[in-house]
């Protein structure tokens, strides 16, 4: 009986080993598995916030007819131009409200206004269709409206 109590000694340490190592692989696993989701969120959000950023610059200058009116008339077609929007208070978050705008125009005369914006090492590209339509008043005066509700994100 004793050569069996002898055989017996030190088992416990082989499975304390054991359950260690399986701990240590859980815990490295599951931070490993939580760094990666991490990372994915993060980028989702800078992602969302550059293209809601981008939506935000064009509705803003679609919702000023005056706004809009000098955007077509004096920006040159096919040129990037930087704008700054930013009318926070603070300037906690310099990147929101800044983007790089870019009019093009096709042959059905309608025009393509594109916002360009970076958040957090993400981009965001939204555009705009803006159709020109030429209205006769009784005075046959011409009046030309804009009319833009065709967004396309990139």
């Amino acid at each position: 009986m004793r050569l069996r109590s002898k055989r017996k000694k030190g088992s416990m340490l082989g499975i304390a080993i054991l359950v260690f190592a399986v701990f240590v692989v859980s815990s490295l696993s599951l931070t490993l598995a939580t760094k990666i989701f991490y990372q994915n969120t993060v980028k989702r959000y800078a992602r969302e916030q550059a293209y809601l950023s981008a939506k935000s610059i064009l509705e803003s200058i679609v919702a000023d007819n005056t706004k809009l009116q000098t955007l077509l008339n004096e920006t040159p077609l096919d040129t990037e131009v930087t704008v700054n929007f930013n009318t926070a208070t603070d300037s906690s978050d310099e990147q929101l409200g800044q983007a790089t705008l870019t009019l093009s125009e096709d042959a059905n005369d309608e025009y393509l206004l594109t916002a360009k914006t970076n958040y957090g090492g993400q981009s965001g590209s939204l555009s705009l269709r803006i159709k020109k339509t030429t209205v006769i008043d009784q005075s046959l005066d011409t009046a030309i409206h804009y009319s833009s509700n065709d967004y396309a994100v990139h």
